[in-house]
């Protein structure tokens, strides 16, 4: 059974979830359910919290807005067709975005744009594999972390004012990122330590 660790980063939109293996990033999350579930699946013992300070300071730098690319290593686990797609939004530009059908065209499948929505969706890694910078022709599109994160991410990476600091843009989502994300936190909090899982 392989090792995972877990930790929890709280950002200005309210708590990240975080799990690692022994290679790298394996989820960043807005939500803890998609941690338990992984976890309840059998296929991965928990070892403890730990995540590097090093990619704690990654993430302070992004959302203050001095932080355009994360270095920290990723862990990513899914079909050929998903890998493709991940790795393709990790070449989108901070502070640029494109559309479904443009990742479609990366990845030499231009017809597969309902599937690339699908794999975005799947992204086990917010935030570090940039899955907001991707948009409907005619619409922001979806996002798990709420359609107000999302704006506020590409406001911060269009340069409207770091996180830190914040701007209007930030504001709506910031309060209701932290009391979604406290609600989250507190259960999942009780539920690791009622849990031999943890």
């Amino acid at each position: 059974m392989e090792s995972v660790y877990t930790g929890v980063y709280q950002s200005p939109v309210g708590p990240l979830y975080l799990v690692r293996s022994g290679k790298g990033l394996m989820r960043l999350d807005f939500r803890p359910d998609a941690t338990d579930r992984m976890l309840q699946s059998g296929a991965f013992r928990w070892a403890g919290e730990d995540i590097p300070a090093d990619w704690t300071r990654e993430l302070d730098a992004y959302f203050s807005g001095s932080g355009r690319a994360f270095g920290m290593p990723l862990d990513l686990r899914g079909t050929p067709f998903q890998l493709a797609v991940w790795e393709a939004l990790r070449a989108i530009p901070y502070g640029a975005t494109t559309t479904y059908a443009g990742i479609a065209a990366r990845v030499g499948k231009p017809r597969a744009a309902r599937a690339v929505g699908a794999a975005n969706g799947k992204n086990p890694v917010a935030i570090v594999v940039p899955c907001h910078r991707v948009v409907a022709a005619h619409s922001p599109g979806g996002f798990g972390g709420g359609l107000e994160v999302k704006k506020a991410l590409l406001a911060l990476e269009a340069g409207r004012g770091g996180m830190m600091l914040k701007s209007k843009d930030y504001v709506l989502c910031a309060v209701f990122g932290w009391f979604a994300g406290w609600r989250h936190f507190s259960s999942w909090t009780r539920n690791i330590r009622s849990k031999a899982l943890w």
